[in-house]
This record gives C-alpha cells, structure tokens and sequence, in this order.
C-alpha cells in the first residue's frame, strides 16, 4: 500500500523545490522494502511444504521482475506518445508526466485491492492444511 502512494508525491513535484517529494518517496520506499522482505518472508513460510517452495519463490521472482522491467517500458513508450501535450485542469497544467504517475498511482492501488481476493493458506490444524513447523 505505501508503494501505491509514491506517485502521488511525484504529481505535485516542481522543478524548483523537488526535495519534499524525493524525501518523501524515500521515506515511502523504505516502509515499502521493509513490508516487501516481509511478505517474502511469508511466501516462504506459507507455501505448502511439498518440497515446492524454491518454485513459488522463483515463479514470483520471476513475475516481479516481468513487472520491475515492463512498467519502465511501456511508461517510456507513453511519454513518447503524449509528447510534448499538455491540458489545463484548475489552475493547474497536466502534462504527460502527470498523466504517468497518475496511471501509475491507478495501476498500484488496483494491484493492493487484487491482492486481498488471493485466499489465505490453510491453518495447520484444517485437514491438508500445513504439517508443524509451518506458520
């Protein structure tokens, strides 16, 4: 969730005075890595111990990464396509950086909402669930 909101701080940055927002996006970043070692952390622990869990941690290497390397990407192809467009909203003038973060902050919140459909594990004392020594 914190990670979803650093392109909120990137909209509302100037070219003047971009210190507050990089400050803050270091602070969000931080929080972010932390929960991210974290979920790893569970992603090892929760996955059924069938001798599987190497292949769960790489299939979700391997997915982040896919992601880590495509939003960068098709973020470039977008600024190109947006050029140099620019459109006024309240006193304010839009341009495709805005419009970028904006997806961005869109994209992030949808992939926090998603998440919260993926089941929980099954509790070690429901039959199949995890043997001991698996939270």
């Amino acid at each position: 969730m914190f990670w979803a909101t650093i392109p909120l701080f990137w909209i509302a940055a100037k070219p003047q005075n971009p210190f507050p927002c990089l400050a803050a996006a270091a602070l969000i970043g931080g929080i972010g890595s932390t929960i991210a070692l974290n979920a790893t952390v569970k992603l090892i622990t929760r996955t059924p111990p069938s001798g599987r869990v190497p292949m769960y941690v790489a299939v979700s290497a391997c997915v982040g990464s896919l992601a880590g390397t495509m939003g960068p990407l098709l973020a470039g192809f977008l600024l190109h396509f947006l050029g140099d467009a620019s459109w006024p909203l309240g006193g304010l003038t839009v341009v495709g950086f805005h419009i970028l973060f904006l997806a961005s902050f869109v994209l992030r919140m949808s992939a926090t909402l998603a998440i919260r459909a993926i089941p929980e594990p099954a509790k070690a004392t429901e039959p199949g669930g995890p043997g001991p020594g698996h939270p």
